[in-house]
């Protein structure tokens, strides 16, 4: 081997060296501590250093001072961590996570703002959301905590969204599910409108005291309510298991080739209404009552019961 061909073999030795470093690498994890001002791009509030706006799988994010985020995107392929009593505040940005979130403070999406979840996130019983603008979840999203809704929320065709025992849920403008949502709660109330594409699962205590269109498939599993004023309209499947009750005391759309089908129970209270387009079923001889000044129409309907 004459000396040049020894200089290539040691350069070719020295950079393997060089990126065989670089892939090994430990994770970093940058925490905003907020020493300067609640800036995102303030580099001063970093430690160890500034990260910049994207995120790669195996480094993480903690916020452990409240901090604002605007005017940019956020790319979060690695970990994001809110710490309890901080507020991770949107405004104008989009905050996208397709690695891990775990909210133990608060993130709040204001005006302008957006965020994406195509990743595995997690809001914590001391956590919360509050939407003024887009939430959009497109995969899994596990709410142990509170969410204040007043934007628009979606839950995509592939989104999975757990609210559990203790979570509160408030939507006071616009929900659409066109995935599956499975609530555990007894806290996940509608005030506006929410519409229903995909898969709803109520198997904790849900009120409605807005409007709720039904174009896919309910489940009632524990305690469905209807409050004065509000709206029910099923295009398509209300199933009420041994286990459900559905206490109407607002107006109940069962309309043409909609089917409502009772194996629980089923109250219209005082001036509630019951008008039925499609099929009524009650099983095994469940319970259906009638309160004094509430009233079913068939129009032309059908009431079948089925032992």
């Amino acid at each position: 081997m004459d000396m040049s061909q020894i200089k290539v073999y040691l350069l070719a030795i020295a950079c393997l060296f060089v990126f065989t470093s670089a892939d090994a690498q430990d994770p970093t994890t940058y925490t905003f501590e907020g020493s300067i001002n609640n800036i995102w791009t303030t580099t001063g509030n970093w430690t160890p250093a500034y990260p910049g706006v994207s995120i790669p799988e195996g480094d993480a994010i903690v916020i452990a001072a409240s901090c604002r985020a605007s005017h940019m995107s956020i790319e979060i392929g690695g970990g994001l961590i809110i710490n309890a009593g901080q507020t991770l505040y949107i405004g104008a940005t989009n905050l996208n996570v397709t690695g891990l979130m775990t909210v133990f403070g608060e993130l709040s999406i204001q005006t302008g703002g957006a965020f994406v979840n195509s990743g595995y996130s997690t809001i914590e019983s001391t956590g919360s959301i509050s939407n003024a603008e887009t939430v959009f979840n497109a995969s899994v999203l596990i709410i142990e905590g509170s969410v204040m809704n007043n934007g628009n929320w979606v839950n995509a065709s592939f989104g999975e969204m757990q609210l559990l025992s203790m979570a509160s849920f408030d939507n006071a403008n616009y929900l659409i599910n066109k995935g599956h949502i499975e609530d555990f709660s007894s806290g996940f109330i509608n005030h506006s409108n929410l519409d229903n594409n995909g898969e709803l699962t109520f198997a904790g205590a849900f009120v409605n005291a807005g409007n709720l269109a039904n174009l896919s498939t309910i489940f009632i599993e524990g305690h469905f309510s209807t409050a004065a004023g509000s709206n029910l309209f099923n295009h398509k499947l209300v199933e009420i298991s041994s286990e459900g009750v559905l206490m109407n005391s607002g107006t109940s759309y069962i309309f043409s080739a909609a089917q409502l089908r009772n194996e629980g129970a089923v109250v219209n209270k005082e001036n509630g209404i019951i008008f039925n387009q499609g099929t009524l079923t009650t099983r095994g001889g469940v319970n259906f009552t009638l309160k004094p000044g509430s009233y079913l129409e068939n129009h032309p309907g059908s009431v079948v019961s089925v032992n």
